[in-house]
C-alpha cells in the first residue's frame, strides 16, 4: 500500500579508529534523538570495538517501531556498522 516499513543502512567495513568512530557517533546521535536504549549489548565506543570480533548492539523498541544499531569488528576488514529502522505495528511491545 505504499508505506515504508523498513530502512537498512550498512556502512562498509573499514579499518582504524575513524571507522570505530562511525559506530560511536551513530550511537550518540541515536541517544540524543531517542534517549536511553531499550537494550544494550557490548560497548559501541571506539575502545569497545578495537579488537577483532568485538561487537555491540543498541536497540530502541516502541509500540510500532524498532531501531537497531549494531557493529562488529571483522578481522582484516575493520568495523561494519548497520542501522535498521522497522515500522511493524508490534503488538504488546514496550512503548
Amino acid at each position: 500500500d505504499g508505506r515504508v516499513v523498513g530502512v537498512d543502512v550498512l556502512a562498509e567495513a573499514s579499518p582504524g579508529p575513524a571507522a570505530r568512530a562511525v559506530a560511536s557517533g551513530a550511537a550518540e546521535a541515536l541517544r540524543e534523538e531517542l534517549g536511553t536504549p531499550s537494550d544494550v549489548q557490548g560497548s559501541m565506543d571506539a575502545d569497545g570495538l578495537a579488537t577483532p570480533w568485538a561487537s555491540a548492539r543498541l536497540r530502541y523498541q516502541y509500540r510500532d517501531t524498532v531501531v537497531t544499531l549494531s557493529a562488529i569488528h571483522l578481522p582484516g576488514r575493520g568495523v561494519l556498522v548497520r542501522e535498521q529502522y522497522l515500522a511493524a505495528g508490534l503488538a504488546g511491545a514496550a512503548n
